[in-house]
Parts: C-alpha cells; sequence; structure tokens
C-alpha cells in the first residue's frame, strides 16, 4: 500500500516517528478495531522503538521486578540485567526486590517524597501502582548482602553504579527512572589520581580513575567484600611489586611521589581491562594471576581500570 513520497530524511523520520498512528489509521478506515493508544500525562507521550527488557523470568542470586507504565507487572530479572525500558518514555511506578538477608529501601516517589521500607519481603511494593506516579530515585541499604544498583532516568540515561545505601537516580527535577538495574557487589576500588588525590570508593564496575584529561593512576585499594583478590603491579622508576593477597588498607602503587602506575596483573574471580596512554582500552581480560595489562620499559600510564 503507498502512503505517498518521501524524499528527504526529514520526512522519514516524520513518517517512522508516527507508524502506529498511521496503522491504526488504515485499520479504522476497513472498520477494524484497534487498541487505543497511551494517552498522555504528566510524563509525556509513551513512544515506539528503544529497547524493552527481557520477557522471560530470569531468577539469580539477586532478582527484581518492575511495575512499568501501561505495562504493570514485567518478569523477574536477576544480577545486573536489565528491568524495565529505554527510549519509550514508560516511568517505573514500583517494583519488587527477592532480599538477600535484611534490606531497607528508601523510594523518592513522585507527589510523596521520600518512602523508607524497613526490612522488606518478595512482596513488598516499593513504590505505588494505579496512582501513575514516577519513583524518581532509589536507595537500597542490604544489611548482609551489600547491593550495587544503577538507573536509567529520563533525559540523563544511565546512571554510575552506585553502592549500599547511595542514592541512584536524581530528586527534586521530576524525572522518571525508566530502568533498574541491581546484583550483589564484587568489590569497591578507590582510585588515587595524578592532582586530584583519593576519589572515593565506587563500585569496582565503574571506570575507576580519569580518562580523557592526561593524568595517571597514581595508587588504588581494594575492599574485597570477603571476596579473595591478589595483586601485581609495575610501577614507574620501582618495577614489579607484589601485593598478595590485598585488604581495604592496602595501598596498590604510590602517594605523593608522582610515580604511575604501568602495568598491571590481578588474580580473582573476575575479568578487568585498563586504559593506557595513548592507545585506550585494552581488552576484557581474565584474572589468572599470569596474563598482565599495560605497558613495560614504554612510560606510558596506566589512566584507568574497569572490572566485570
Amino acid at each position: 500500500m503507498e502512503n505517498g513520497f518521501i524524499t528527504n530524511a526529514g520526512d522519514l523520520n516524520k513518517f517512522n516517528g508516527q507508524m502506529d498512528d498511521l496503522a491504526r489509521g488504515i485499520l479504522n478506515a476497513f472498520d477494524i478495531a484497534t487498541a487505543s493508544p497511551a494517552k498522555e500525562d504528566s510524563d509525556g507521550k509513551v513512544t515506539s522503538g528503544g529497547t524493552s527488557q527481557d520477557s522471560v523470568q530470569h531468577y539469580g542470586k539477586v532478582s527484581y521486578q518492575s511495575h512499568i507504565r501501561d505495562i504493570g507487572w514485567a518478569s523477574w530479572q536477576s544480577d545486573g540485567r536489565m528491568s524495565g525500558t529505554t527510549g519509550q518514555n514508560r516511568r517505573i511506578e514500583a517494583f519488587r526486590l527477592i532480599p538477600v538477608g535484611e534490606t531497607d529501601v528508601v523510594v523518592h516517589i513522585k507527589d510523596v517524597g521520600d518512602k523508607e521500607y524497613k526490612n522488606i519481603s518478595k512482596d513488598t511494593i516499593l513504590g505505588t501502582t494505579g496512582k501513575n506516579k514516577r519513583i524518581e530515585a532509589i536507595k537500597i541499604t542490604g544489611k548482609d548482602t551489600p547491593y550495587i544498583y544503577r538507573v536509567h532516568q529520563k533525559n540523563i540515561g544511565w546512571t554510575d553504579w552506585t553502592f549500599n545505601g547511595n542514592w541512584a537516580g536524581t530528586k527534586g527535577k521530576g524525572l522518571q527512572i525508566e530502568a533498574i538495574e541491581i546484583m550483589a557487589a564484587k568489590f569497591l576500588v578507590n582510585p588515587h589520581v595524578q592532582n586530584r588525590g583519593w576519589l572515593g570508593e565506587r563500585a569496582c564496575e565503574n571506570i575507576i580513575g580519569i580518562t580523557g584529561h592526561n593524568l595517571r593512576l597514581e595508587a588504588f585499594k581494594i575492599n574485597p567484600l570477603n571476596t579473595e583478590i591478589k595483586v601485581k603491579a609495575h610501577i614507574e622508576d620501582t618495577g614489579w611489586k607484589d601485593y598478595g593477597m590485598v585488604t581495604k588498607d592496602t595501598v596498590i602503587g604510590t602517594t605523593g611521589q608522582n610515580k604511575r602506575i604501568e602495568c598491571l596483573c590481578f588474580d580473582g574471580d573476575f575479568e578487568y581491562r585498563v586504559h593506557v596512554k595513548n592507545s585506550g582500552w585494552t581488552d576484557w581480560t581474565k584474572a589468572d594471576g599470569v596474563s598482565t595489562l599495560g605497558t613495560v620499559g614504554q612510560a606510558l600510564r596506566i589512566e584507568a581500570i574497569q572490572f566485570r
């Protein structure tokens, strides 16, 4: 069926952006009933396209489920899988989390503000349903299990991974959360960067250090959170140093000496990559205690690390 002639990108985008309305109009012309489009509300019109979570149920170590605008309760997701949608302007109105030990949650809800839920269960509804109220920020605190989590927020996108007891999302800006990812923390890392000093503990899945500013990673500390991690580092003017099994107080590298970390070797149950001066990110490598990432003898600084 020919719908018209398209001669430029602007018309093509307009056509593609109204595909559902066009199809609905054609069907209605033949007296074929169609579902009404979602009514626009304070969060704007629902759009097509974007990405949606997996429709299959996924249960794991940390499992969670979202109540999504015009969809309702979606299937359970787990261990860092996306729950919700992106690019569709669909707010998450509530979620449920199967706690691993005692867990408290605080949710910032439109027109309500902060609402605290103590010692939640699988059936605790975190937020509201049937009230068209968006969730704008969340805070999860595990007494027995340290969680990390991040949210996809309207006009912002994905936040960094946030650790146990800290806010993910924004309050006071009227921006809906559209997707959530939650998992148990592997470990935390605190980087010491040239001219910046210690940047503070963050989930290891984030970028540890700073890229794009020509700043060397001079040192870092790992809070292993009950995991076993061994580290070796090649340091400017020092060479290889074996730190063995690290604790949260082990300083890997140097501070106050203006020395770059040039190469790293990890042993643990994870993969890692490093960002090297002039060449950028390496490939992901298993922390097998043998493989090294970085350079030796080339005077090239490591600027950042990332783990998964």
